[in-house]
């Protein structure tokens, strides 16, 4: 077969069909190849943008988010820095209240216990004059009204004190059977009166002189009677005092034959401003806040109280207190029987003694010379704490009594410059008895802290006074002597 293969211009011999056509399809194949390489990478671009396009969108994403929770946190910062400055303000604006509070009340309890004090005092030593029965029947009778008003007076200001945490017990040491001889003395009359009988008494192995805080003693134990004798219109109240489980424990127990508290009622009587029904506050009264303090008075001493009782059959209130034992050197026990007035037993042994009265009310200095007008005391008095000051730098006094708000300069001041020049002169330093109309603890923890030897709360009374005053004087002698 004949080839008809032309030449080129050069004389080489030309390619075959068949070879041009391979070299188009390896041509082609290049193309393709590289087409397939560019798509793969316009792919791979396209990945990447769209990855960095993914990226992107989520960090901005993620930016707004902590953005917006920031703000969001800062808001709530915001928000909880306003509420602390609001709970300051209210804490701030609390306190205050308190203070206005407290000063308000002590304000009134100087106002209202100093009138008291005059009144009960005055007709203590009325009470002690020659009466016909009917004088002696009025004189009781205002005597009731005035130790009401200020049992009033006392619940109020006991339960600030409860609120506020502020309630403290005295410890020193005092007659026992004295206090029950006062307690039957005070309501005698008033049971007399009522036409039912009243007995107080007191097992043997109960001592005598016992260490705790009288006045509070007091308090509970005349509530429980007081209420007693309120709730009583026929048969009588005993009162039992013996020894309890414990050391140092005595029990005291009230029982009358009144109208009876019903079961439900028992442990409902003992929160404040709570009584037995309405009907009995609208029949007998009252503020519903005694059983409360007692409560919390006898808890305070170591003790408990609980009631037992019937309606229509009468009930029995009775508690603890831990009272150790205690006896006062040099003084003389009385027989655990005696129930005389002598507060203490102290009339055999009272001393003649320079006894110097600081207090700007003339009533109330008439008050304590009638109080000491048969005992052996010399007195003289000052009507402020500056013109005491003076008269205690010219004497040598064996006892100061000293009121605390008097003008020019008042106690706590004066017996801050008493003590400062008993440490300058190095003479030993005299007994000084506070004598507040403030019922605060503030006012006699001040006291104690001005120079006070010992604080006592008006209203007092007779006998708390020498008693008192015998205890300090005694207790400076016998130091002296030591």
């Amino acid at each position: 077969m004949t080839d008809y293969a032309e030449k080129d211009t050069m004389g080489n011999s030309p390619f075959s069909l068949s070879e041009m056509n391979a070299c188009t399809a390896r041509q082609k194949a290049d193309d393709s190849l590289e087409a397939a390489q560019a798509a793969l990478q316009a792919t791979e671009l396209a990945q990447r943008t769209a990855l960095e396009a993914a990226k992107s969108t989520t960090i901005n994403s993620a930016i707004q988010n902590v953005a917006s929770a920031a703000e969001s946190t800062q808001a709530a910062n915001q928000a909880a820095m306003e509420a602390l400055q609001a709970a300051h303000k209210a804490e701030q604006a609390a306190a205050q209240a308190l203070r206005s509070k407290n000063l308000f009340l002590a304000s009134i309890s100087h106002d209202l216990r100093t009138p008291v004090h005059i009144a009960l005092g005055m007709l203590e030593m009325l009470s002690g004059t020659e009466l016909s029965p009917e004088q002696t029947g009025y004189v009781s009778t205002t005597t009731r009204a005035c130790r009401h008003l200020f049992t009033l007076l006392n619940e109020l200001l006991d339960l600030t004190k409860m609120e506020a945490g502020q309630f403290s017990l005295e410890h020193r040491t005092f007659s026992l059977h004295t206090l029950l001889q006062e307690s039957r003395d005070a309501f005698e009359f008033q049971a007399r009166d009522k036409h039912i009988t009243l007995k107080i008494s007191h097992a043997e192995s109960v001592p005598d002189m016992v260490h705790g805080d009288p006045d509070r003693l007091r308090q509970v134990l005349w509530n429980l009677i007081g209420n007693a004798l309120k709730f009583t219109v026929q048969g009588g109240i005993k009162v039992d005092v013996e020894k309890a489980s414990g050391k140092g424990m005595i029990r005291f127990r009230v029982r009358d034959t009144g109208i009876g508290i019903p079961s439900d009622r028992h442990d409902l009587i003992f929160q404040p401003f709570t009584q037995a029904d309405s009907l009995t506050y609208r029949k007998y009264g009252g503020t519903g806040l005694g059983l409360s303090i007692c409560r919390h008075l006898v808890g305070m001493m170591g003790g408990g109280i609980e009631v037992r009782s019937v309606p229509g059959a009468g009930s029995t209130f009775q508690f603890t207190a831990n009272l150790p034992a205690a006896v006062m050197k040099g003084c003389i026990q009385k027989p655990s029987d005696s129930m005389d007035k002598t507060p203490d037993g102290i009339g055999d042994r009272m001393c003649e003694r320079d006894i110097l009265i600081v207090d700007d009310s003339d009533d109330v200095i008439l008050l304590y010379r009638a109080f000491l007008r048969n005992t052996p005391y010399r007195i003289e008095t000052a009507s402020n704490g500056k013109q005491a000051l003076e008269m205690a730098a010219t004497k040598g006094y064996d006892l100061i009594l000293m009121d605390i708000q008097m003008p020019i300069m008042d106690g706590n001041e004066s017996m801050a410059a008493i003590r400062r020049q008993e440490e300058i002169d190095g003479t030993s330093p005299v007994p000084i008895i506070a004598l507040t109309a403030h019922a605060f603890a503030e006012a006699h923890m001040q006291a104690m802290a001005s120079g006070a030897t010992h604080s006592l709360t008006k209203p007092i009374g007779k006998d708390q006074l020498i008693s008192s005053i015998e205890e300090l004087t005694q207790a400076d002698s016998q130091s002296v002597a030591a």
